[in-house]
């Protein structure tokens, strides 16, 4: 009895194993002659299975990945099985304009690319829909007016002068420096000086503001889970999520304080923020509530 248990679990693996092998290479074989996109240029793997393009997202180097492809296949490539990506401005447009040349409605963001790191998070405007989107687009084009833009001259010319000067006393002094850590803390200290109305001070102090570090930690677990949606494994991302709740909730937590701060500002200024202020009846759906959540 013993021996035809294991005989039966034995069966049951093959047979597992079997039908497992032949829906891959039954998902192949359609990817590779029969799919809507089977006429369009790219790698073999790529165009097989969504696998390669996957690493290139977990590794964080998918941009520089499709643009080698570009240039070696043209200006269309197929990325995965179901992906495409272009590089011809002709079809900008149809992809990404509000409708295409014949009509037709815009074009959804992908779920795959376009998700909250935290179930509930506050909407932001790259991943926001159509109607928050156009919201958001409205309460922030206050601050790209030619009158904003000229007020902000000034700060923006002084975090420019800062980095030139301590770069200027590195290399006085022979001292190493790490230029993207530099170039990143310079525009840190000027988004939040436009947006929260205080700067991080991430050049004066040459260390990463809290804020800077919460987000710079999750830059690598995001382009994980997003490989892992990309192969359709939607759940185990889920699963990752869970346990990236601390480092979410810390990161809204922290956002959350920020923002309160510059509403607590009660004067008026001519920042990035200044728009959403007076704008808030329009979105309030979209953010604070849910920053509070966290």
């Amino acid at each position: 009895m013993e021996y035809l248990g294991a005989l039966s679990n034995q069966t049951y693996l093959y047979t597992v194993g079997a039908l497992a092998a032949l829906y891959t290479v039954s998902a192949v074989i359609y990817n590779l002659f029969f799919h809507p996109l089977a006429s369009y240029p790219g790698p073999l793997l790529n165009r097989a299975t969504p696998l390669r393009y996957a690493w290139a997202l977990a590794t964080g180097n998918s941009a520089q990945y499709a643009h080698l492809l570009h240039e070696e296949y043209g200006p269309v490539v197929r990325l995965g099985p179901n992906h495409l990506s272009y590089v011809d401005p002709r079809a900008w447009r149809d992809v990404y304009g509000h409708r295409g040349a014949n009509g037709q409605e815009e074009h959804a963001k992908s779920p795959t690319f376009y998700r909250a790191l935290m179930p509930g998070a506050a909407t932001n405007i790259l991943d926001a829909g159509r109607e928050d989107h156009s919201r958001l687009r409205k309460a922030l084009s206050h601050g790209f007016s030619e009158k904003a833009l000229r007020s902000q001259e000034g700060r923006i010319q002084h975090f420019v002068n800062l980095l030139m000067s301590k770069l200027a006393s590195k290399a006085a002094a022979n001292e190493p420096v790490d230029l993207v850590e530099w170039y990143n803390w310079v525009t840190f200290d000027l988004a939040s000086d436009l947006v929260f109305a205080f700067s991080f001070g991430c050049q004066e102090k040459e260390e990463d503001h809290l804020f800077v570090k919460l987000n710079s930690d999750g830059l690598a677990p995001s382009g994980i889970l997003v490989a892992l949606y990309y192969i359709g494994f939607g759940r185990a991302a889920d699963v990752l999520t869970s346990g990236l709740q601390k480092m979410a909730k810390d990161f809204f937590a922290e956002l959350g304080r920020l923002l309160q701060n510059r509403l607590d500002e009660k004067m008026e200024k001519e920042d990035l923020f200044e728009g959403l202020i007076q704008h808030k009846d329009e979105w309030a759906r979209l953010a604070f509530a849910l920053l509070h959540r966290a």
